[in-house]
C-alpha cells in the first residue's frame, strides 16, 4: 500500500465539560435511568457512550441507552433483539455498535451477534460467532476487525476468533495461550489486544497477555499489579489501557485502578474509583472513561456512573530512534503531507491542541499519507501530531499552523 493516500479525517468533537475535569479524578455523573444491575455491556460511537442488557436481581434485560457526556444525559434506545441476556459482549467498529452471545436467565449459552445503527436507531442479526455458544467472553477491537476469547458454558474457553464487518465473516486464530477464563477484562492499543485477570473455575487470576494481530501471537506482559480478580471493567486511551475494580476470591469487591502503558511493560497505580465496583461495564469516549452499574462494597446491585479523566494536561514534543517521519510544509495553511509511516502497523494518526485535547484521529496503514486540515484547525498556532503503530510504539512531533 504504497503511495499517498487522502484519508478521510474523523472529526472528534470535544466540549469543556468532557476536558474541565481535574487530571487522573473519578466524578460521578447522572445515575443510569434502568434498573441497578449487573454483567451490562457497554461500547462508545462517536461522542456516546452505550449501555445495556445484564441482570437487574429480579430478571435479565435486553435495554439499552445512550449516553450523552456533553450534557450528562441519558437516552432510551432500540432494545438488542434475540432475547434478554446477560454476560454478553459488546464492541464498536465503522461506526456501529455490536453486542452478542451471553446467556438468559436460565444460562441458555447464545452465540448471535447484533449490529447497532445509531442513524436509523435499528439493530440487524448478522453472521453468528464461530466458536461454542458461551457467556462471560471478552471482546476488543484492532483496525477494523473485532477478537473474541475466553468465555463459559460449564467449561472454559481459550479459542480466538475474529470477526469482519466488511464481509460479515468469523476467522479463527491463534489459541489464547493463558490459563482458560471467564470474566476477565479486554482492551486494545495500536495494533495489539490485552487481556488477563477473570476466573479459571478455582481461582482468579492476574496474569496479563498481548496478542499481535499482524503475527498471529500471543506474548506474556506484566502481570496485573492489583489483586488478583475478576469481573473487574477495562478501557483504553490514547495510548495506556486502565483496568480496575473486581471481586477477590473471598468475595472482596475492590474500588483501585491501574494503568498500563505498553511502550514500558509497567502498571501504575492511578486514582481509585470512590464506589467499589464489580461486574460493571466499561468503555471510553474521548479522552475519558466511564465505569457503569455492577456490585458494591456491600455487593448491592448499583446503576451510578463514574467518569474518569487521566492525567493528560498537555503534550509535549518527543523523538525517537524507531521513528522518521518527514512532515511537509511546517509550518503549513492547510495541508500536510506525512512521509515515512510504518507500512502496514495500522499507524493511529491523532491530533492535539497544547491542553492536550485530541481535536481528530485517523488510522493508516499506508506510509505516505495527505491531510487537509484547513476545516478541522481553524486557528492558527501550535498542535502536536501523534504516531501510534504495532511494535513502533508512539512519537509526537509539533505542528505549526500560520
Amino acid at each position: 500500500m504504497k503511495g499517498i493516500v487522502t484519508l478521510a479525517l474523523i472529526f472528534v468533537a470535544f466540549s469543556p465539560i468532557l476536558f474541565a475535569q481535574t487530571p487522573d479524578a473519578w466524578v460521578q455523573k447522572t445515575d443510569y435511568p434502568d434498573s441497578a444491575s449487573i454483567s451490562t455491556v457497554a461500547f462508545s460511537i462517536g461522542n456516546l457512550a452505550y449501555f445495556g442488557t445484564g441482570f437487574n436481581v429480579i430478571t435479565c434485560t435486553n435495554d439499552f441507552w445512550a449516553y450523552d457526556a456533553a450534557g450528562d444525559t441519558w437516552t432510551s434506545i432500540a432494545p438488542v433483539p434475540g432475547g434478554n441476556r446477560t454476560g454478553a459482549i459488546a464492541f464498536s467498529l465503522n461506526g456501529k455498535g455490536y453486542v452478542g452471545l451471553g446467556a438468559d436467565c436460565s444460562f441458555d449459552d447464545r452465540n448471535d451477534l447484533w449490529e447497532y445503527d445509531p442513524g436509523s436507531n435499528t439493530w440487524t442479526q448478522k453472521a453468528n460467532f464461530g466458536g461454542a455458544a458461551r457467556r462471560w467472553a471478552v471482546a476488543f477491537t484492532v483496525g477494523n476487525k473485532a477478537y473474541i476469547t475466553g468465555g463459559y458454558d460449564g467449561s472454559l474457553y481459550s479459542d480466538l476468533w475474529c470477526y469482519n464487518p466488511a464481509d460479515d465473516t468469523w476467522t479463527q486464530k491463534a489459541d489464547f495461550i493463558g490459563v482458560p477464563r471467564a470474566n476477565a477484562v479486554a482492551f486494545s492499543i495500536g495494533g495489539k489486544g490485552y487481556v488477563g485477570t477473570g476466573y479459571n473455575d478455582t481461582t482468579n487470576l492476574l496474569d496479563f497477555w498481548a496478542y499481535d494481530t499482524l503475527a498471529n501471537a500471543w506474548s506474556p506482559i506484566a502481570n496485573y499489579q492489583g489483586t488478583s480478580v475478576a469481573g473487574a471493567m477495562a478501557f483504553s486511551i490514547s495510548n495506556k489501557g486502565y483496568v480496575g475494580g473486581g471481586s477477590t476470591i473471598a468475595g472482596s469487591n475492590k474500588h483501585d485502578f491501574y494503568s498500563y502503558d505498553p511502550s514500558a511493560n509497567t502498571w501504575a497505580q492511578i486514582s481509585n474509583i470512590p464506589s467499589a465496583r464489580t461486574y460493571g461495564s466499561a468503555c471510553a469516549v474521548n479522552n475519558a472513561g466511564y465505569v457503569l452499574s455492577g456490585q458494591d462494597s456491600t455487593s448491592a446491585y448499583t446503576k451510578s456512573l463514574w467518569q474518569y479523566t487521566p492525567a493528560i494536561t498537555g503534550i509535549t514534543e518527543a523523538s525517537s530512534n524507531y521513528w522518521m517521519v518527514s512532515i511537509s510544509p511546517n509550518p503549513f495553511r492547510d495541508v500536510i503531507v506525512l512521509k515515512n509511516l510504518p507500512a502496514f502497523n495500522n499507524t493511529e494518526i491523532s491530533i492535539y491542541n497544547l491542553l492536550g485535547e485530541k481535536i481528530l484521529s485517523q488510522r493508516s496503514e499506508a506510509e505516505s499519507v495527505t491531510l487537509d486540515l484547513n476545516s478541522f484547525l481553524s486557528a492558527n498556532g501550535i498542535y502536536f501530531v501523534s504516531f501510534t503503530s504495532s511494535g513502533k510504539g508512539s512519537v509526537n512531533y509539533k505542528l505549526v499552523k500560520e
